[in-house]
């Protein structure tokens, strides 16, 4: 579902000269004082953003091929975003270094300055956010899966319920395998 940031928030502006392109994906902050969103124009990505919900915020790009962001908060009350830079849907598949995945910290105390700059965490573009423990990330749609940080290996969520050909190594996993590699 494509949403404008004004359904959201009446009175939210979106950046100079791209008020007439999609906010998609709209994500409350943790303390609620934020949103995080992409723009689209068609199929095309016009970058990630994190705007304060006050009538005189202005968008704050994370990054200009953004996609997908997600919020994240680790244990000691940090703020991240976790974003790709390849809309999955778009790809067919997880094809490994197709698409990245990041995480950048942001500081919300102003209007959302961005506190660090930001290497890949993944090398597949993993739309669905970062684990409370921030061990995994995950996507969805017809390939879902999970991703270990811990030990960069790709566990499709499918493989839970009936064994399929992995599409790294195109062997077939037996329940038992992706049972143990979740619970590592």
């Amino acid at each position: 579902m494509i949403t404008t940031i004004r359904r959201l928030y009446p009175e939210a502006e979106k950046p100079a000269g791209k008020e007439n392109f999609h906010a998609d994906s709209p994500l409350i902050s943790p303390d609620g004082s934020f949103v995080a969103y992409y723009l689209t124009a068609g199929a095309t990505v016009n970058g990630a953003y994190i705007q304060r919900l006050d009538t005189a915020s202005s968008p704050v790009l994370i990054d200009a091929n953004g996609t997908e962001p997600h919020w994240w908060q680790d244990n000691t009350g940090g703020i991240y975003i976790i974003y790709s830079n390849v809309i999955f849907t778009q790809l067919g598949g997880l094809n490994q270094g197709v698409g990245q995945t990041f995480k950048r910290k942001v500081d919300l105390t102003g209007d959302g300055a961005i506190a660090e700059a930001f290497p890949p965490i993944a090398t597949y573009p993993m739309n669905g956010g970062l684990s409370p423990d921030g061990n995994y990330l995950c996507t969805g749609y017809a390939n879902a899966a999970f991703y270990s940080l811990s030990d960069a290996s790709l566990i499709p969520i499918n493989q839970i319920t009936k064994p399929v050909t992995h599409p790294l190594t195109r062997h077939r996993a037996s329940h038992s395998d992706d049972v143990f590699k979740l619970r590592r």
